[in-house]
């Protein structure tokens, strides 16, 4: 089955080899290899296979630059009925420490309204390695405002991970520390770490009974994280087929949902105001 990109790509390609410009583009440099190395080399027949390479790699780049401009109108495709505005690149979520500790960088996106608040969605991708070991990690953010801003408390929710990366780097810095909560299969499946200046109360009454029973029985879909009122939900892949748009829209929707009054309380409660967050 054809995914939207292909799709995409494919009308991108006709549209660059309707002009003059396109034409000129692929074909220019294989009739220019023919007629070069055929008169060099005194050989048609080499001056034809250095055509048919030259026809391949000029190829090769219009369908890589279409693919390109595909992601970017499959992105555009998904979020115009839903108010959303194209960004390239999206802007990346502030004070997200797994974001940030992973120094990646966005790609293409939306901004607007998304899972009831202010927030957006974008392709980010993270290297490790260098050289022939340097390796592209893809991943897809999803975020939306829950709270009013709370600039004090911010966690990071993932699953644990024995010698994984993030906990490696985030166990190295002291303004970051891992805090347990009152379910010994929670703190099993899931790792919380939780910024030196927060109110760890603060975030225990984040994280009510109700909310574990949802870690525990339906998983995120990726980490999730809280800073400065922003919930962003990180899940693997670049996601562009509008089914699996839906799906992460879905799953922010899910816990923005949960968490949205929590996340305000949680603000007040860091600032000395409300105790106690409804589940």
């Amino acid at each position: 089955m054809s995914s939207t990109v292909d799709r995409y790509r494919r009308e991108a390609v006709r549209a660059r080899l309707a002009t003059r410009w396109g034409k000129a583009l692929v074909f220019g440099p294989p009739l220019i290899a023919v007629a070069g190395i055929g008169y060099t080399a005194q050989s048609p027949t080499a001056g034809i296979y250095a055509g048919i390479l030259a026809l391949v790699g000029t190829f090769g780049l219009v369908w890589s630059l279409a693919g390109t401009a595909a992601i970017r109108r499959a992105l555009a495709a998904w979020g115009e009925p839903r108010h959303l505005t194209p960004a390239d690149p999206a802007p990346k979520p502030a004070g997200m420490k797994w974001v940030d500790a992973m120094r990646g960088k966005m790609g293409p996106g939306l901004t607007g309204t998304l899972a009831g608040g202010d927030g957006g969605l974008g392709h980010f991708t993270y290297t490790t390695g260098s050289g022939k070991d340097r390796e592209e990690h893809p991943f897809t953010l999803a975020w939306s405002r829950v709270g009013a801003g709370d600039l004090v408390t911010a966690v990071s929710l993932g699953p644990r991970e024995m010698g994984g990366l993030f906990d490696g780097i985030v166990g190295a810095f002291s303004s970051w520390h891992e805090l347990e909560l009152e379910s010994v299969e929670f703190d099993h499946r899931f790792s919380l770490w939780v910024a030196d200046r927060s109110d760890d109360l603060a975030v225990r009454r984040f994280f009510t009974p109700s909310v574990i029973v949802q870690c525990l029985e339906r998983p995120p879909a990726g980490r999730l994280e809280i800073a400065a009122g922003i919930l962003c939900l990180s899940v693997a892949r670049h996601l562009v087929e509008p089914d699996d748009l839906d799906a992460v829209a879905a799953e922010l929707t899910r816990w923005a949902g949960m968490l949205r009054a929590g996340a305000g309380r949680v603000a007040d409660a860091a600032a000395g105001g409300v105790d106690g967050v409804p589940a």
